[in-house]
């Protein structure tokens, strides 16, 4: 795991790879801004049924919709992040490969956009109906303080660990990518993924750099890189497969 991280945050300072870092961050910045656009907007048709227009400002729109994008950037980003990063994720891989693991960069099956694009939906559908069940288990346990934070980063360690190994194994599993995505974190479902505790560890590790702000940025490059190194790594620990070590 510490091979698999120390790796990943190297890789970093890539040329390639901080290009990638750009995209992703500017598409879920932009995302963002987008969304305090609609929720300025969403206020504007809102706050009138409930009050009376003279009084309200534009001052009152513009601090009422950056804190509600403030809050829901901040219980989103890990969602908004992943679906951005399953567009990008595959560059991110295939960049780790390239340079740690070129026999296997060479066997790497191509999805196409249409394949990609499901499985994104597919992986977010997920993430919201996990959060939706787990919402009432949320609000019971309000009152604890910590509870919230508890539920949620077990729920993200665990959705993460599983879209990030997906997103490298279905690269190089030769069966449908539909069935890799529903049967993907059950034991023995996939001879390829590493064991179970540490695709759990990677996404705790994910989840808990998503709670550091300008961290969070670098969370699902981290994410991405770390799971190839944690798939391609497991039965090479020694940096064979073709890996320049130092």
């Amino acid at each position: 795991m510490f091979r698999a991280f120390s790796l990943a945050v190297a890789q970093l300072a890539q040329p390639a790879m901080i290009r990638l870092l750009f995209k992703v961050a500017l598409i879920t910045l932009a995302f963002f801004v987008g969304l305090g656009v609609g929720v300025y907007f969403a206020l504007g048709q809102i706050l009138p049924l409930y009050a009376d227009p003279d009084a309200l400002h534009d001052s009152y729109y513009i601090v009422l919709s950056t804190l509600l994008t403030l809050i829901l950037a901040w219980f989103g980003f890990r969602i908004i992040a992943i679906v951005v990063l399953q567009f990008y994720g595959d560059e991110i891989v295939g960049l780790v490969e390239q340079t740690h693991y070129p026999d296997d960069f060479a066997r790497v099956r191509k999805l196409g956009l249409a394949t990609e694009l499901r499985l994104a939906m597919a992986g977010l559908g997920r993430t919201l109906l996990a959060h939706i069940v787990a919402l009432p288990f949320i609000l019971l346990s309000l009152f604890t303080v910590l509870g919230p934070a508890v539920i949620l980063g077990l729920l993200n360690a665990w959705l993460l660990g599983r879209e990030l190994i997906l997103m490298v194994t279905v690269r190089h599993d030769g069966r449908d990518p539909k069935r890799m995505a529903a049967t993907a974190g059950q034991p023995g479902a996939n001879a390829l993924a590493p064991p179970r505790w540490q695709q759990h560890g990677l996404g705790l590790i994910i989840a808990l750099l998503f709670m550091v702000p300008v961290l969070n940025i670098l969370a699902p490059i981290i994410g991405a890189a770390m799971a190839a190194h944690l798939v391609h790594g497991r039965a090479r620990p020694d940096g064979a497969n073709g890996e320049q070590m130092t």
